[in-house]
């Protein structure tokens, strides 16, 4: 049989709240699980919305 993939919830660093980009932007900064790396991105979510919008920068 196949492995099972297990997975790995990135460490969040910081959750900063952002100005001028729109209401519940917000930037998460995060370490990577598959490098240790840090990293970060843009994330925007309305409250009572199951939709999430992520930019990971590249």
């Amino acid at each position: 049989m196949g492995q099972e993939d297990e997975t790995v919830p990135a460490e969040i660093l910081a959750e900063t709240p952002t100005s001028g980009l729109g209401d519940g932007v917000r930037r998460l900064d995060f370490r990577s699980p598959a490098d240790a790396s840090s990293q970060w991105a843009m994330v925007c979510t309305h409250e009572g919305s199951r939709d999430w919008v992520v930019v990971i920068h590249g």
